[in-house]
């Protein structure tokens, strides 16, 4: 956890100090981001669960610090199914596990994207 508070606050230190042209750019590339990894879980819960609302669930939102990619309805949800959890009948002895369907990305894999992203948006300038 450490190092996501780390790489939040550097790029909140960024945002915050740079203006103009490059400042855009950043700011553009954050929510290209942000659009793209959300239309990634998306994609990947749709091909899970098709008839489901929960993938149209998927939003990004931005606030103070940046923008959060969640499930606006079914949140609680979301951790269940990406790692699967165990199953209790009415009387609270287990049944099984269920499987897990991992659809949403790590912490580094939208690090990566974003600032890939981020540095071809500077390298248009």
């Amino acid at each position: 956890m450490a190092k996501y508070n780390d790489f939040q606050k550097q790029m909140i230190a960024i945002l915050d100090a740079v203006e103009g042209e490059t400042g855009k750019a950043i700011k553009a590339g954050s929510e290209e981001a942000a659009i793209l990894v959300t239309q990634t879980i998306r994609d990947k819960a749709m091909s899970y669960w098709p008839k489901s609302k929960y993938p149209k669930n998927w939003v990004y939102e931005e606030d103070k610090h940046g923008y959060i990619i969640h499930n606006k309805k079914t949140y609680r949800l979301a951790h269940l199914l990406n790692n699967g959890h165990r199953v209790f009948n009415n009387q609270g002895e287990y049944v099984k596990d269920s499987k897990a369907f991992p659809h949403i990305p790590s912490q580094k894999e939208v690090e990566k994207v974003s600032l890939e992203i981020m540095y071809r948006r500077l390298n248009q300038l």
